[in-house]
C-alpha cells in the first residue's frame, strides 16, 4: 500500500532534481543549435567539427541506430531528414557501425548540421526527448558544453557510468540476455514467487482485461511513450527482490533510516507530538543521539556492517552478506522488537513490520532503458534504486536514470557511516591499492551475469541443453543408417 503523503514528501526533499533535467536539455539544445548562425571572421566555424569528435558522434549514431533497431529507410524518411537532403549514400559518410575498428578518415563529414538532422530524425521515429538525445550523443566531445576540461566531479563521474554500462553489455551480451527472459516470461506462465520480476506481483485478470506488462515488460509507469520515462515505480516489492538479478551495486544506507521509528509520547520533544507518518518519531526523542547509537550497535551484533549489504548466489539461494535471504532478514524484525522495549512503545506489526534497515538502502544498477513492443532491450543505463518505505508498509521502489537522479542536492545527503553520497560515488571509482580494479567495474563484473538465475533463465538454459542434445543425437543417428 503505497503513502502519497510520505511519498512526496520525500521525493520533494531535493528540489534541483527538475533543474538538473532542464540544464541536461540545455546542453542538448547547445548543440542542435550549433551552426545556425554565421560565425564572424575571427571565430572558428561552429558547424565544422574536429576529426576526433566526427569519429566519436558517428560511432554514437551507429550504436544508436544498431540498438533501437532502426530501419534506415524510415529514418531517411523523417522530416529532418528530409528537410536535410541526406540520402543514403550520405548516411554512410555520417554514422560507423558499431564493432566496425577500420574506416578511413576522410570519408566522415565534417558538417554537424548532417549529425543534427539524424538526431532529429532518430528522436522523431524513437518518440524520444531530441534534446536529451543530443546530450546523450555529443557527451566527451569538445562541442559538449560540459567537457573534461571543465565538467565538475559528479559529471564526470555519471558520464564515466554510461560508458561502463555499454561497455559491460557488450561484453556479456546483457541486452541480448533481458530480451530473452522477456520473450521467456511472455511465452512461459511460472509459479514461481519471482517469475514476474521486476513487477512486484503478477497480473491476474479479474475480467478479461489484458496484461499491461505484456508487451512493455521493463516499463511500470503509464505514459503512452514506449521508451523509457524519467522514473519508473515497482510496487509490493523489496529492494533485495528487485537488484537480486541486476547488474548492482550498493551506494548505501540512508543515515536516518531509523528517524521515523514511533517512540512514546511522553519522550518527545515539546511541540513535536506527531512525525510525519502519524505517530511521534525518533528524531523527535530527548535523547535520540543515544538511542541511535544503541540502536546501531545493536544491528551489527545481529548483522555485522548494516550498511555492507552483497548478494551473491549459492545453489540456487540468494546469499547476503552469506547468509541466506530468509535468514538475513528474520533477524532484523527482532531488532525491531528489541528497539521497541527501549523506548517503552509496545509493537504494532502493521505499523512496524516496514522498518527493515535493509529497505533504507540506496542501490545504483544497470537496467533495460526502451524498448520496442514485445520488450526487445536496446542497451541498458546506469539507475538508482530507493525503497520511499519499508516492504509490507510502503513496499515502493522508485528507479530513476541515474543522469536525472544524481543531482547535486542528493548526492549530498549522508549515509550511515557518515559519507554522502557523493564521496561514496568517488570510492567506487578509486584503485584502493596496486592492482586493484575500480569498485564499479570489479562489482558490475561480478553481478553482471546474475539475471541468469532467474527461474525463467535457468529453464530456457536447460531447454537449450536439451535441444542440442537431441540435435546431435539425431545428427549420430542419421550418420550410422549405414
Amino acid at each position: 500500500m503505497s503513502h502519497p503523503e510520505h511519498n512526496d514528501a520525500v521525493r520533494h526533499e531535493h528540489p534541483d532534481s527538475h533543474e538538473h533535467k532542464e540544464r541536461l536539455k540545455r546542453y542538448g539544445r547547445h548543440i542542435l543549435t550549433l551552426g545556425r548562425k554565421k560565425p564572424s571572421l575571427q571565430a572558428r566555424n561552429p558547424s565544422k567539427l574536429s576529426t576526433q569528435d566526427r569519429e566519436r558522434i558517428a560511432r554514437k549514431l551507429g550504436l544508436y541506430i544498431e540498438r533501437l533497431k532502426v530501419d534506415r529507410p524510415s529514418l531517411m524518411k523523417t522530416k529532418a531528414m528530409t528537410a536535410a537532403g541526406i540520402s543514403p549514400q550520405e548516411l554512410y559518410r555520417l554514422v560507423i557501425p558499431p564493432h566496425q575498428t577500420t574506416f578511413r578518415q576522410d570519408r566522415l563529414r565534417a558538417d554537424i548540421r548532417h549529425y543534427q538532422a539524424i538526431i532529429l530524425g532518430l528522436a522523431e521515429l524513437t518518440k524520444m526527448d531530441p534534446e536529451i538525445l543530443a546530450h546523450r550523443i555529443a557527451t566527451g566531445t569538445s562541442i559538449h558544453p560540459v567537457t573534461m576540461l571543465n565538467e565538475d566531479g559528479l559529471q564526470q563521474i555519471i558520464h564515466r557510468l554510461y560508458a561502463i554500462s555499454d561497455k559491460l553489455d557488450e561484453k556479456f551480451g546483457l541486452s541480448e540476455r533481458f530480451t530473452m527472459l522477456s520473450a521467456r516470461k511472455r511465452s512461459l506462465t511460472q509459479q514461481d514467487a519471482l517469475a514476474c520480476w521486476p513487477n512486484g506481483e503478477c497480473f491476474h485478470s479479474q475480467s478479461g482485461e489484458a496484461d499491461p506488462f505484456q508487451f512493455h515488460y521493463w516499463r511500470m509507469h503509464d505514459g503512452e511513450s514506449e521508451l523509457w520515462d524519467d522514473e519508473l515505480i515497482v510496487e509490493n516489492t523489496s529492494l533485495h527482490q528487485f537488484v537480486r538479478y541486476l547488474p548492482h551495486i550498493l551506494l548505501g544506507i540512508d543515515h536516518n533510516f531509523d528517524g521515523d521509528w514511533p517512540i512514546a509520547n511522553k519522550d518527545a520533544k515539546d511541540g513535536s507530538k506527531t512525525g510525519l507518518l502519524g505517530w511521534p518519531s525518533l528524531k523527535n526523542h530527548r535523547d535520540v543521539d543515544a538511542i541511535k547509537q544503541a540502536n546501531r550497535q545493536r544491528l551489527r551484533n545481529r548483522v555485522d556492517d548494516p550498511s555492507v549489504q552483497r548478494l551473491s548466489w549459492d545453489d540456487g539461494h540468494l546469499m547476503i552478506n552469506g547468509l541466506r535471504e530468509e535468514d538475513y532478514l528474520a533477524r532484523q524484525p527482532q531488532q525491531m522488537t528489541d528497539y521497541l522495549e527501549t523506548v517503552g512503545v509496545e509493537p504494532d506489526w502493521e505499523r512496524d513490520r516496514g522498518a527493515l534497515a535493509c529497505e533504507h538502502a540506496i542501490w545504483l544498477c544497470l537496467y533495460p532503458s526502451w524498448q520496442t513492443d514485445g520488450g526487445r532491450i536496446t542497451n541498458l543505463i546506469p539507475v538508482i534504486a530507493i525503497n520511499y518505505g519499508g516492504e509490507g508498509w510502503n513496499g515502493e521502489i522508485v528507479v530513476t536514470e541515474a543522469e536525472n537522479a544524481l543531482s547535486p542536492g542528493v548526492v549530498s545527503q549522508r549515509l550511515l557511516g557518515d559519507k554522502t553520497l557523493l564521496e561514496r560515488l568517488e570510492e567506487l571509482c578509486l584503485i584502493a591499492e596496486e592492482g586493484a580494479l575500480p569498485e564499479v567495474i570489479s562489482e558490475f563484473e561480478r553481478t553482471a551475469l546474475f539475471i541468469e538465475n532467474h527461474p525463467l533463465m535457468k529453464r530456457y538454459r536447460q531447454l537449450e541443453t536439451g535441444m542440442q542434445y537431441i540435435e546431435d543425437w539425431v545428427g549420430d543417428c542419421l550418420g550410422n543408417t549405414d
